[in-house]
C-alpha cells in the first residue's frame, strides 16, 4: 500500500494505491484546499488518520 499527497494549483488530494494479485485498487479523497490536505497528510504520517 502506498499513499501520495497530490497537488493541483491551490487544491490537493490524497491517493492510496493498494496492490492486489490481479492489479491495483486506487482510491482518492475529495479535492480540498492544500492546507487542509497537508494537515490530513501530516496526521496520516503520524498514524492518526486512516
Amino acid at each position: 500500500m502506498s499513499y501520495e499527497l497530490c497537488r493541483v494549483n491551490a487544491q490537493a488530494f490524497i491517493r492510496r494505491t493498494v496492490r492486489l494479485a490481479d492489479g491495483y485498487v486506487i482510491e482518492e479523497t475529495h479535492r480540498m484546499a492544500f492546507r487542509k490536505a497537508q494537515k490530513l497528510w501530516e496526521r496520516l504520517l503520524r498514524g492518526e488518520a486512516q
